[in-house]
């Protein structure tokens, strides 16, 4: 869904939005009766649905039922704020506990930016602590890891979503900011050991961001672009056999990601 919200908003691309409209229609009408199998009572599963928000924007014919069980299942917490269990922000940084890190940008994100332009009435929200977490994310410094270190694939992945979460995951021009120049520093810096990696999910985020970053261009970018459409699959996807052979996550991240930086800079 998260791809289709993106991939919506290209007006230079009506047949797409016209295409990714009626998907998203079609799984708004399908998981409305399942919603209790979809999302569970937890925190991320409560900031999953609260997700959804902003991109229910189109389909009035949906905000009834949705905000109804929104406000039953998740009764108990409906204006808690986000916290990742038993870890604060803080000691995150403090831990380079990246994964968390990447929680508390990513979740707190999708509430902030439906805030910013609220369409449906008497929703009981949470507060919203982006800004908070954003404050608090200047103090993170970026680490220098090797290329093939687990912690080097999530620290790229944390600094991608730094600057996806700071422009609805590039619906928005990027503000200059502490974070937003950390970021493009540790993304120049580290580009080449990520062109090295063979991460190709992470490879498009890197490009993606490089087109947020440089709006008036970047001269890298068609290259990598014709290296991206070299790997399309015959039936227009992207991934490996062992993406498609995992889970629904892991099989659709490729093209997602492939999508996501082609049609960047489309609005």
């Amino acid at each position: 869904m998260l791809l289709m919200q993106v991939l919506s908003h290209s007006p230079q691309r009506v047949h797409q939005q016209e295409v990714v409209r009626s998907i998203m229609k079609t799984s708004f009408a399908r998981a409305k009766d399942r919603l209790a199998d979809l999302f569970a009572t937890s925190e991320d599963g409560r900031f999953d649905f609260i997700r959804l928000f902003h991109m229910l924007r189109d389909f009035p014919q949906f905000h009834d039922h949705y905000i109804q069980f929104y406000h039953q299942h998740f009764a108990a917490s409906l204006q808690k704020p986000y916290a990742v269990p038993a870890l604060t922000m803080t000691q995150a940084i403090k831990d380079n506990n990246y994964q968390a890190l990447f929680a508390y940008l990513v979740q707190t994100s999708f509430l902030h930016h439906y805030r910013a332009r609220p369409f449906m009435h008497k929703v009981v929200l949470p507060p919203n602590t982006f800004p908070e977490v954003m404050r608090e994310f200047e103090a993170f410094n970026y680490k220098d890891h090797p290329t093939h270190s687990p912690l080097f694939r999530q620290l790229g992945y944390l600094v991608t979503h730094v600057v996806l979460a700071l422009t609805n995951y590039g619906r928005f021009a990027i503000e200059d900011s502490i974070n937003k120049h950390k970021a493009k520093i540790y993304i120049e810096e580290s580009f080449d050991k990520v062109r090295d990696l063979g991460d190709f999910d992470l490879l498009a985020e890197y490009v993606q961001c490089l087109k947020i970053i440089n709006p008036h261009g970047d001269e890298r970018i068609q290259e990598f672009e014709q290296f991206i459409f070299r790997l399309q699959r015959p039936d227009g996807s992207w991934g490996t056999a062992r993406d498609f052979a995992t889970n629904p996550y892991t099989a659709i991240h490729p093209t997602g990601a492939a999508l996501m930086e082609l049609n960047q800079g489309d609005g």
